[in-house]
């Protein structure tokens, strides 16, 4: 390196200054800014300079990263994805130092954004980046994806980054035989390893047999061995076990033997049974709304079982740590089934205020929604009926709300909330009003759950066929049920919990599509509850395993049925007529 004084720009005279590779000056000041000591720590000096310039092995645009004279979230052009490549390049050794603390935030920050992209058509391209330049927490976070999406980017849909061809076979090898590849069927690792081999299969073919040992022959089903066991005994196939499903189904809360409850359980398809996570709620919540938006799980609004709550929490789980998220704008009550996810915000609609059971409309018909990357709710268009104890799902890119209770009347109405004009719209009533009922989309199909008509509690299912009618399907539940909770899951429509003629506990599955995981039923939950939320929760088998369960909870006892209504001892005595 030169060190000559030719060249350099700046707008002002000044004793300190960062010079760029491209002899760009930046004035700075040492004792106010910690990444200027450090940039003055691994520069060097120019000794034929009248002022203090440290040239450093950055170019221009790495500089005003660092100094923070641009922002790196403001990179949003395609000639900017470039430039901000380049810069963690430059970086990347430096960044992994523990001497420039500064220089690592700022290599975390061009990660960060740039895995802000992370789609099927890059996924393996930013996987190769970030190993490439030694970013590995986002490298596992890549690969985590790349795991948990593999066989629907190849086998289902079909886009798929194009790096996925060039992996060499080794590489390929080690991903298929990774316990974390997400599947329904060990069939389907077959499948990626001929899409793989087709793409150049004269040069490929001899690798068939290394990538055949990662398919394990006791996750086949015996039809599939049968019927190609002639190509399947030719390959030493792995003795491993079975991998685990990665999805599960979650419970969050709700209202446990007469009070709310703390709690959250998951469903292990796998061993066919419900476990308690060591992991508790910020406090007992039943009534309430639960969701998980990138791997963080949310929970706001319901009844602590003493008031309505307007509190919003978020669950890392990286730290198991509760962290306190921006209040709702009012608080609610009776959410459960009329919250949900849509662009990866969070969406309410109607409910109780507490604080309102003195006015005369005591039931809401307000919206909110919750950004989790502004940390903020904001109002919605309104209902044109107020209601609690309604249900809400997404379907066409809308979201579809009905059903509830009005603090008079159960209604059968039906409204669709349109997020982009963010307006309400009357649509086809349902057949009868209904509350305390659970709203699916499943089979690209809406479907309407159980509920409470205001004489008995309902064990049918109505869908939306799409000719504009409400059809009552001949699949019914055991149970008559209401304050219960359902979700599309594995196929299947999941229905948990809630009431009949007692507080409930047995869970039900109904409505498979043709290629339905084979459950055969699914086992009462471990406590009798109501007013609880259903999360089909992708890929937390790895996290929730990793927290710990609770190896000897209490058995469900008789005292779990005695309260009728689950709610007689507090001010949330039912007065919607759903029992």
């Amino acid at each position: 390196m030169r060190f000559c004084n030719s060249g350099l720009t700046t707008s002002e005279k000044s004793d300190v200054a960062i010079v760029s590779k491209e002899g760009e000056r930046f004035e700075v000041k040492l004792f106010e800014s910690e990444i200027a000591r450090e940039l003055n720590y691994l520069g060097a000096v120019s000794p034929r300079s009248l002022q203090k310039n440290i040239l450093v092995p950055f170019s221009s645009n790495t500089v005003k990263y660092l100094l923070g004279l641009v922002k790196v979230s403001d990179c949003i052009e395609e000639e900017d994805w470039f430039g901000l490549e380049k810069s963690l390049e430059e970086i990347a050794g430096f960044g992994s130092q523990p001497n420039y603390p500064k220089i690592r935030s700022t290599k975390e920050a061009i990660c960060d954004h740039i895995l802000s992209t992370l789609d099927d058509c890059n996924c393996f391209l930013l996987h190769k980046k970030f190993r490439q330049f030694d970013c590995q927490s986002h490298a596992n976070k890549s690969l985590e994806y790349i795991l948990y999406n593999l066989i629907r980017m190849v086998m289902i849909d079909g886009v798929i980054d194009v790096e996925f061809f060039r992996l060499p076979p080794e590489e390929l090898t080690e991903l298929l035989d990774n316990d974390g590849v997400n599947l329904d069927k060990e069939v389907y690792v077959v499948g990626v390893i001929d899409k793989w081999i087709s793409a150049d299969f004269r040069n490929r073919e001899k690798f068939r047999p290394m990538l055949m040992s990662t398919v394990r022959v006791l996750s086949l089903d015996e039809e599939v061995l049968m019927n190609t066991s002639n190509s399947f005994s030719q390959y030493h196939l792995s003795k491993k076990k079975p991998r685990k499903t990665c999805d599960l189904i979650m419970i969050v809360g709700g209202w446990l033997h007469r009070q709310a409850c703390d709690r959250i359980e998951w469903f292990d398809p796998d061993s066919k049974e419900w476990k308690v996570s060591q992991q508790r709620l910020p406090m007992p919540l039943a009534y309430h709304g639960a969701a998980i938006i990138e791997g963080m799980l949310y929970v706001f609004g319901g009844s602590n079982g003493v008031r309505t709550r307007c509190e919003t929490w978020k669950l890392s789980s990286l730290t198991w740590k509760w962290e306190k998220c921006d209040n709702m704008l009012e608080p609610r009550n009776y959410i459960s089934n009329s919250s949900v996810v849509y662009d990866d915000k969070i969406y309410v609609f109607g409910g109780q205020n507490f604080r309102e059971i003195t006015r005369v409309a005591t039931r809401s018909r307000t919206g909110e929604v919750y950004d989790p990357k502004t940390n903020r709710w904001t109002s919605t268009g309104s209902l044109h009926d107020m209601r609690s104890d309604c249900a809400a799902a997404v379907f066409d890119n809308q979201i579809y709300v009905c059903g509830g209770f009005n603090g008079d009347n159960i209604l059968s109405t039906v409204e669709v909330y349109n997020p982009i004009g963010d307006f309400f719209s009357r649509y086809i009533d349902l057949p009868f009003p209904i509350t305390g009922h659970c709203l699916v989309t499943h089979q690209e199909h809406l479907f309407v759950v159980g509920g409470f008509n205001g004489a008995q509690r309902l064990n049918t299912i109505w869908m939306w066929n799409r000719k504009g009618e409400w059809q009552e399907r001949s699949e019914k539940l055991v149970f008559g049920r209401s304050t219960s909770a359902a979700c599309s899951y594995k196929g299947w429509i999941v229905s948990v919990a809630g009431y009949t003629e007692r507080v409930e506990s047995t869970c039900e599955i109904l409505l498979p599509t043709p290629d339905a995981a084979r459950f055969g039923s699914i086992p009462p939950i471990p406590r009798a509850k109501s007013a609880l939320k259903v999360l089909h929760a992708q890929n937390w088998r790895r996290r929730l395993e990793n927290r710990g369960v609770v190896e000897a909870h209490l058995a469900m006892s008789e005292e779990d049925y005695d309260d009728e209504d689950g709610e007689t001892t507090s001010y949330m005595s039912r007065s919607d007529g759903t029992g």
